[in-house]
């Protein structure tokens, strides 16, 4: 009884350190302005933090209704074009097990709007196992800079094309 009771109390020791880790994890996870998602090999979703629901405009209990291969989400590669199933980002780590750094992909978000997401993935492992189980996703909104590298882009153009078309001389001078 004495053994039994001390393997009890071990036990039960070792639970409450568990879920005090646990909840610190989770509050650091919560706290970040960066979108994190756990993403299982079958595409399904199974966690995200606050910011994820923010970022991509779709609660948790949403997001962990759809899989990775939901068409709504019709992701778009860096250029703006439709980006193939087998191309994603979240893809490619779960075939190849290799992490993705600096990613930039659009996803289609339910308010019809594009957000723009910087970001990257990184494979989860069980032990003693070569192929993933699932993958995490890290991500920034990078939207507006996309919409201000744009723009700029497109007054870069326009000067450009001013400045071609004149037939006037122009002399370009630094303060000295």
């Amino acid at each position: 009884n004495v053994t039994l009771k001390r393997e009890m109390a071990e036990r039960q020791a070792i639970q409450e350190t568990l879920r005090e880790s646990e909840t610190r994890y989770r509050s650091v996870i919560d706290a970040m302005g960066e979108g994190i998602a756990l993403i299982r090999a079958d595409g399904r979703i199974l966690a995200c933090n606050p910011s994820a629901e923010q970022i991509l405009g779709i609660s948790a209990e949403e997001l962990q209704q759809r899989t990775t291969k939901d068409p709504r989400w019709r992701i778009l590669d860096e250029d703006g074009s439709p980006l193939p199933l087998e191309k994603y980002p979240i893809s490619k780590t779960l075939a190849t097990g290799e992490p993705i750094n600096h990613m930039v992909v659009g996803v289609h978000k339910p308010d019809g709007t594009v957000a723009w997401l910087a970001g990257s993935t990184r494979p989860l492992f069980r032990e003693k196992e070569k192929e993933p189980y699932a993958v995490v996703v890290s991500f920034l909104d990078i939207t507006q800079r996309i919409k201000d590298r744009t723009q700029l882009e497109h007054s870069l153009s326009l000067l450009t094309a001013t400045l071609e078309s004149t037939t006037d001389g122009i002399l370009v001078v630094d303060s000295q």
